[in-house]
């Protein structure tokens, strides 16, 4: 009696290799299908080829004695019930195989590999295709669990060794069994295949021509087709392992746009409205009218207006009326954002916005380093590895999460942040705060979203008070407030909170001491015993010195605040909270911190300083001062205790004190908007224009150079001048670690990972950084990720962070 596959060939420990590839061709399936593409970038019948070629080729390997072995094995020590359904095909392979595959294996244990043999099949059926649309199949299997490799001859090389090796798994291949896969192509299933790929892949000089010819084309189609297809196929093979209930991965559900209006009319309906509520209603009708008037012939668009006039409900609102006209059954809104410290602010205001329309909130995710995973989707109990799959690739309907976790999931060959990337397409995507991303990568920024809009029908909307020239093509870009931006001008035109005030950096050229800023601040706050003052410093060690100063100097009179990322996780969600409360309730208060505040931290003080910067942060600055407009003219004072060097662009600072020092010393809010343009014209110029970064990005794109793309791009610098450090400072915390430390228990290496996974969240919330040169860790602990400090008060204040007894500057700041 012939045997057919489903009862002879096994892929996991709980299902047969049938079962598996039915189950990706599935995912796959829907999810492209679901995917409005543009038949500009390759046709839908054209992915749905590759896509089918790449599920039902990418674990070939597995039809080989050598992996059947090993997974029988396995199953034979986990999962009892599945054995019993299958044992009698199992005994009858280990009977008949087990010795002499083991001996085999004992020589070479690397033969129960299975992931780069069907990269061999599918270049060679794939045989009527373009030369570089075989090679990136090919790569997609290779390498479909590990990271993209830089195109060059030598990786694509098919060498006698490794030809040899394969030659090996192939002679205990079961070709019978899987050409009753019953697909068009499987039957074309045969060692020959093999010996027409090999004769290609083994010549070096024909590999030459099709990377030469990469190199001519210049056609980034290939960079966002092997994304595109790596993505896909990441999706569907971790989809069947990882997600018990299929029934979760499905179309996106509709979000009716009047939700956030109908929120504003619970929170503040009842409130008489003052003079900017009037003006932030406005702005409010206006981007709505304008997302329904040009959203659904354009891609770009911007919401420009001065802060604390309302433009994150007016984003959100926006966002919901592109999603609203999209025809894709794919379309997902990804709100991104500078800093991981104003993501649980924003999603919990989406989340209110969604309970109070009675919608499932389960639709939303928070995806970035110390978010904790959803426990539920659509009123579906998850799975740990349910929850990880649908947040970790971006599945749900509204994302919020962190610019690092967009960009660096775009410029990447990274296995693991490449499997949210065809989510991006059909998505609604925001950048608030947008003038965070350095503008060196501006232009490559601009290349990369204009594909993704022409090719993937995404939409992209752009969110700051200080727009930057992100687009060398202005045109491109729709400003919502009003498209001729006559009115954007006014709306800062006819602000009067706040004005800017230069003095102390035009009267001391050079930096001022310390000593004497402290001074000249007690004055101030003494003067002024009725205003709530915020003090923003470039480096930790300043800010804690003036926080330690000035507290000495006013005791306990009045609630005194410091911040910077040197205080924990555990505590800052708490001061932030307490700032609010202090602010809605009249009280004085003094706040000293780092940058933290800068972007999205919602708090509203009267008298902000603020150590010299580049444009864009003061602006971000400005924007805590008075945000309400309702305590007279708010004052935002610079000084300049010269450590901006240390943190910001020189050339950035440069520009800075060039486009301020062409006005007067006091700055009135209306001159906001010329100032900024001004400031973002010259760093346009002088950066973005030529930018060596963006354009060697694009010949890496082009060239598919993707492991030299993903070392070139860096939103945030690695740390290398800092340990993690945890501070076990109070009972939960030390049972915390515990339960860490017992995770190397764990045998099992993939269950050990999702054990720390799980975990982290949790546990850096008692985690800080305390620079190199200032602390020797315990000499066991060096190298680990995350020190212990079992003497932690040695050396951490919990009010004030990191102590250091050396005069270097300690700097963090994000």
């Amino acid at each position: 009696m012939q045997t057919t596959l489903k009862s002879t060939l096994f892929s996991h420990p709980d299902r047969t290799l049938q079962q598996h590839l039915e189950g990706c061709a599935a995912i796959s399936k829907q999810l492209l299908d679901n995917k409005q593409i543009n038949p500009a970038f390759y046709s839908k019948t054209q992915l749905d080829q590759f896509r089918q070629w790449l599920v039902w080729l990418h674990d070939l390997g597995k039809g080989t004695a050598f992996f059947q072995l090993k997974i029988i094995e396995v199953a034979l020590q986990e999962n009892s019930s599945f054995v019993q359904q299958h044992q009698q095909t199992m005994q009858q392979f280990i009977q008949a195989k087990q010795k002499l595959i083991q001996k085999a294996l004992n020589q070479e244990p690397d033969l129960s590999n299975h992931a780069a043999l069907g990269a061999c099949f599918i270049f060679a059926l794939a045989a009527k295709e373009p030369e570089l649309i075989r090679c990136i199949l090919y790569q997609i299997i290779r390498k479909h669990h590990g990271d993209l490799p830089d195109y060059k001859t030598k990786a694509l090389l098919l060498m006698p060794k490794q030809a040899k090796f394969f030659e090996q798994q192939l002679s205990k291949f079961d070709f019978q069994a899987y050409q009753h896969l019953n697909r068009p192509f499987t039957n074309a299933i045969q060692a020959t295949l093999f010996e027409k790929a090999k004769k290609e892949l083994s010549d070096d000089w024909f590999l030459d021509d099709v990377l030469d010819e990469l190199k001519k084309e210049k056609d980034l189609r290939y960079f966002f087709l092997q994304h595109f297809l790596f993505s896909l196929l990441l999706s569907a093979d971790k989809g069947d392992v990882m997600v018990d209930n299929q029934q979760i991965i499905r179309a996106n559900q509709a979000i009716p746009p009047n939700i956030i209006q109908a929120y504003k009319q619970k929170c503040f309906g009842h409130l008489k409205p003052k003079a900017i509520d009037i003006k932030r209603e406005a702005a409010y009708q206006d981007i709505a009218q304008n997302a329904r008037k040009y959203g659904k012939d354009h891609a770009f668009f911007s919401i420009t207006l001065p802060t604390g006039m309302g433009k994150t409900f007016s984003a959100y609102n926006a966002a919901l009326i592109l999603k609203e006209q999209q025809e894709s059954k794919a379309v997902r809104v990804i709100y991104c954002l500078p800093f991981t410290s104003i993501i649980d602010q924003n999603a919990e205001i989406i989340t209110k916005i969604f309970q109070n329309a009675n919608l499932d909130t389960s639709l939303i995710a928070k995806n970035h380093y110390l978010s904790d995973l959803k426990q539920a989707y659509q009123e579906t109990e998850l799975t740990y590895q349910e929850a990880e799959y649908l947040t970790e690739g971006w599945e749900q309907e509204f994302v919020v999460t962190t610019f690092v976790q967009l960009l660096e999931s775009i410029f990447t060959n990274k296995n693991k942040r490449l499997r949210k990337f065809h989510n991006m397409v059909n998505a609604v995507i925001l950048l608030d705060e947008v003038q965070n991303v350095p503008p060196q990568y501006y232009p490559i920024i601009e290349l990369t979203f204009s594909k993704m809009a022409q090719y993937f029908n995404t939409k992209f909307l752009f969110i700051t008070a200080t727009q930057p020239m992100l687009f060398d093509d202005k045109d491109k870009i729709i400003e919502l407030t009003d498209p001729t931006k006559i009115k954007t001008r006014q709306y800062f035109e006819a602000s009067n909170r706040i004005h800017l005030d230069q003095s102390l950096v035009l009267e001391n050229e050079a930096e001022m001491e310390l000593e004497s800023f402290v001074e000249l601040l007690l004055d101030d706050l003494i003067e002024q015993p009725n205003k709530s003052f915020l003090i923003i410093c470039n480096t930790i060690k300043q800010s804690q010195e003036i926080f330690s100063i000035i507290g000495a100097e006013l005791g306990e009179e009045y609630p005194m605040y410091y911040l910077s990322s040197s205080i924990l996780p555990f505590f800052r969600r708490n001061i932030i909270n307490s700032i609010k409360n202090n602010t809605r309730n009249h009280i004085r208060q003094i706040v000293v911190t780092t940058q933290v505040v800068e972007a999205g931290v919602d708090i509203d003080l009267d008298v902000v300083y603020r150590d010299f910067a580049p444009m864009d942060s003061i602006n971000q600055s400005a924007g805590r001062c008075n945000r309400n407009g309702v305590k007279g003219t708010g004052v935002v004072k610079l000084f300049n205790l010269g450590k901006g060097q240390l943190i910001y662009n020189e050339i950035l600072m440069a520009i800075t004190k060039e486009v301020l020092g062409n006005y007067e010393a006091i700055i009135p809010e209306k001159y906001f908007y010329e100032l900024n343009q001004a400031y973002f014209e010259a760093v346009r110029q002088r950066i973005q224009q030529d930018s060596q970064e963006s354009m060697q990005m694009k010949e890496y794109m082009e060239r598919l150079q993707l492991e030299q793309l993903e070392q070139s791009f860096q939103l945030i610098e690695a740390d290398q001048r800092n340990y993690n450090v945890f501070i076990p400072f109070k009972d939960c915390a030390i049972k915390l670690w515990e339960v860490y430390e017992k995770c190397s228990e764990i045998t099992d290496l993939f269950e050990r990972k999702r054990a720390v996974k799980r975990l982290k969240p949790k546990l850096l919330k008692f985690v800080t950084k305390f620079p190199k040169y200032a602390y020797n860790p315990p000499p066991d602990q060096r190298d680990q990720p995350i020190i212990y400090e079992v003497n932690w008060a040695l050396h951490y204040d919990l009010i004030l962070g990191f102590k250091s007894e050396d005069q270097q500057e300690t700097v963090l700041f994000f």
